[in-house]
């Protein structure tokens, strides 16, 4: 925005085309403001991990691997929303790629993960039940796997290969499946809970 503020918002706001325009004057200011922005977006894309792997009276979210599996998942949404409004066919294409990449990385840190869940307390190998086959089993496999990694990863592959034309649905599907991880992660986090001992 910052770059290449409309005409219509020029107008109204002349203090920001003014900026802009010292802005793309001053190329070292732009790498600048580009690496703060990469900084504070990875930090914003590991915070929600690395709150909730700190709570440990959940098991589900008593992870070091919550915090990259977040910021992994959110590189994934952001590349695919990027894919999603690229206007050029050869940014689409890098761009797919480059969410192929994310996505195999997230079922990477997915599967991490849950191996780490099984190998530990009996507490934790229950919060891993309630994704693997639990309350929370189904949508978890569908949505989450199957519709926000695993479709979307083989139509990209295939649009990379040119074997068919680039979709704006594999994007988003991929956007849907990173909420809908969170949103599975939170919930069935809540359910998670430590044996309660008796006589405490």
């Amino acid at each position: 925005l910052l770059l290449r503020v409309p005409p219509a918002l020029r107008r109204r706001a002349p203090a920001l085309g003014a900026l802009s325009d010292r802005l793309i004057e001053r190329p070292a200011a732009l790498r600048w403001i580009g690496a703060m922005n990469m900084l504070w977006g990875g930090l914003l894309g590991i915070y929600t991990g690395v709150l909730l792997s700190a709570l440990g009276a959940r098991p589900l979210w008593n992870s070091a691997l919550l915090g990259p599996l977040f910021l992994i998942s959110g590189l994934s949404a952001a590349a695919a929303f990027v894919h999603l409004i690229a206007p050029d066919v050869k940014e689409r294409e890098l761009l797919a790629k480059a969410d192929n990449g994310f996505l195999l990385v997230e079922l990477a840190f997915l599967a991490l993960f849950l191996i780490g869940l099984l190998s530990s307390s009996r507490a934790h190998v229950a919060a891993a039940g309630l994704l693997l086959g639990g309350p929370f089993g189904a949508f978890f496999w569908v949505v989450v796997i199957g519709l926000g990694i695993v479709l979307p990863l083989i139509i990209q592959l295939q649009a990379v290969e040119h074997r068919v034309a680039h979709t704006p649905i594999a994007p988003l599907l991929v956007i849907a499946g990173g909420l809908a991880l969170r949103f599975v992660i939170v919930q069935a986090g809540q359910v998670s809970h430590w044996a309660r001992v008796p006589g405490f």
